[in-house]
């Protein structure tokens, strides 16, 4: 049976980078203290999106799609900037053809989400937020190279890294992926690869952003005023 999608798998998309630094980089870039030139609300505009081994379905482009398969999860969402805060708001629907899965199984996997039926489909709904950035909480941003880097400090000397961008009216935000922690073997020794967090200097992030680092890309374009 295809693997079952978890809910919680949606978290990573914003809230948990494949790399941690142990402090905000880049050390030497200017900090910003608000988000004042990008408040508004941005929408999630990728068709698709994957996470881990599981693909997600943009809700506007596939919203019948369920119709042709067994199982399929759709996806839609914003993030918006006010103020020090950047946030974001995620519906995800899946569709299980109930002749094909174990719906007692489902009903316990996903307990908290709100299950309905529709002909031979068992559907779940959910809705996630949270604030990814904080400003006035410790988290930092930082302008580099025409590029915006958001920090998240998660823990003491652990810090999730994100890269932000915009042309026109379009938001690129950067996540680092498995094939980032797999290059930075050129950028640092072997050695602090395996580490859980990773020590770098400038020179060495500077190389890992000019040779495709974040190389997850997820879309969003500007909508409106702040949610």
């Amino acid at each position: 049976m295809k693997k079952l999608f978890s809910f919680l798998l949606i978290a990573s998309l914003f809230s948990c980078s494949t790399i941690n630094f142990d402090r905000s980089m880049p050390l030497m870039a200017d900090r910003v203290e608000n988000f004042s030139d990008l408040s508004g609300t941005y929408d999630f505009t990728d068709s698709t999106v994957k996470i881990k081994d599981e693909v997600f379905y943009n809700s506007n482009y596939y919203v019948d799609a369920y119709k042709k398969r067994d199982s399929i999860t759709l996806i839609s969402g914003i993030i918006y900037f006010e103020n020090q805060q950047m946030g974001y708001k995620i519906h995800l629907k899946a569709y299980y053809n109930m002749n094909k899965v174990d719906t007692v199984r489902l009903k316990e996997k996903y307990k908290k989400a709100t299950a309905s039926v529709e002909n031979k489909y068992m559907i779940f709904d959910t809705d996630i937020s949270d604030i990814l950035i904080d400003l006035a909480e410790g988290d930092q941003a930082k302008l580099y190279a025409g590029k915006c880097y958001l920090n998240k400090h998660t823990a003491e000397g652990k810090w999730e890294i994100y890269q932000l961008s915009m042309k026109e009216e379009v938001i690129y935000l950067g996540v680092t992926n498995d094939k980032d922690k797999t290059e930075l073997k050129n950028y640092v020794l072997p050695s602090i690869v395996t580490k859980s967090t990773i020590h770098m200097e400038d020179d060495a992030f500077t190389s890992f952003i000019n040779k495709g680092g974040f190389r997850t890309q997820l879309q969003f374009k500007k909508h409106g005023p702040s949610h």
